[in-house]
């Protein structure tokens, strides 16, 4: 977790008080506690609200050389809850190559098929390998459990798929 640590300059004149970031950068600054303004953008959301959580998104990629239609590899494992934002997965392959895949999530992989962030798995081919997924039937991945990925199904010869997950924590 990323933490900021902030200095205070009073301002004895009458002017600006600024608070400063470690980094040197100023994170707010301003007359008063009452009008500060001039947030660090990581602090202040689209619509322009301050943000209570900076978000933390983080990325983890699998790669499977020469993926088959029955793989089913380990992942990750989280001890804190995660959010899927994004799943980007790219494909290589001869002519015509494409594979179906999913991922799945448990405490247990032993005894349990786990939940799927995709229920029935994604199709990537040549033609949309590296499209953004950005609609999930189940995003949320539990603290404590493991993820992995499967193949259910390919066509010609798939050289490579990689998979990554984006998400927040």
């Amino acid at each position: 977790m990323a933490q900021l640590t902030v200095v205070c300059s009073t301002a004895t004149d009458g002017g600006t008080i600024t608070l400063v970031g470690v980094d040197g950068i100023a994170v707010i600054s301003g007359s008063n506690f009452t009008t500060i303004s001039g947030f660090r953008t990581e602090f202040v959301s689209a619509s322009g609200h301050l943000q209570t959580k900076i978000t933390n998104v983080s990325t983890k990629t699998l790669v499977i050389e020469v993926p088959t239609n029955s793989e089913d590899i380990a992942f990750f494992y989280t001890d804190v809850q995660l959010e899927v934002k994004k799943l980007a997965p790219t494909l290589k392959g001869t002519s015509g190559s494409s594979i179906t895949w999913t991922i799945r999530h448990a405490a247990d992989r032993a005894v349990d098929p786990g939940l799927e962030v995709i229920t029935a798995g994604t199709l990537t081919n040549l033609s949309n390998s590296g499209d953004l997924i950005t609609s999930f039937s189940d995003p949320t991945i539990s603290a404590g459990h493991y993820i992995w990925m499967e193949t259910t199904a390919k066509t010609a010869i798939p050289t490579e798929l990689a998979v990554a997950i984006l998400f927040d924590s």
